[in-house]
């Protein structure tokens, strides 16, 4: 579930035990998952959703919990996202513009 901007009006992207910080200069999404889910598909559906509702903010912050341990923060710009998803960039190009930080696999 979403949060966006200071009413906290909830929006349904189907991503349970997460929390949402939106600032002018980034979006912080926090997910916390059971071990064995892909991180990185988690992280990727996580930055499309936000790109979706927060076109406007220039970078995306993804940090994957496990139980409340950080395992893994992806961080990208959001013109990437929406780039792949206009089909303006492959998939690797977009892969090749994330900063990925895992902590545990």
């Amino acid at each position: 579930m979403f949060f966006y901007g200071s009413t906290y009006t909830p929006i349904n992207t189907g991503l349970d035990n997460s929390v949402v910080d939106v600032a002018f200069e980034r979006t912080l999404v926090g997910v916390d998952v059971d071990l064995g889910y892909d991180i990185e598909k988690v992280a990727y559906y996580t930055m499309g959703a936000v790109a979706s509702i927060a076109p406007e903010t220039p970078e995306i912050i993804v940090q994957v919990f496990n139980n409340g341990t950080l395992i893994a923060e992806f961080e990208v710009q959001t013109q990437a996202v929406l780039d792949l998803t206009e089909g303006l960039i492959s998939e690797q190009e977009f892969i090749d513009k994330i900063d990925k930080k895992v902590q545990r696999e």
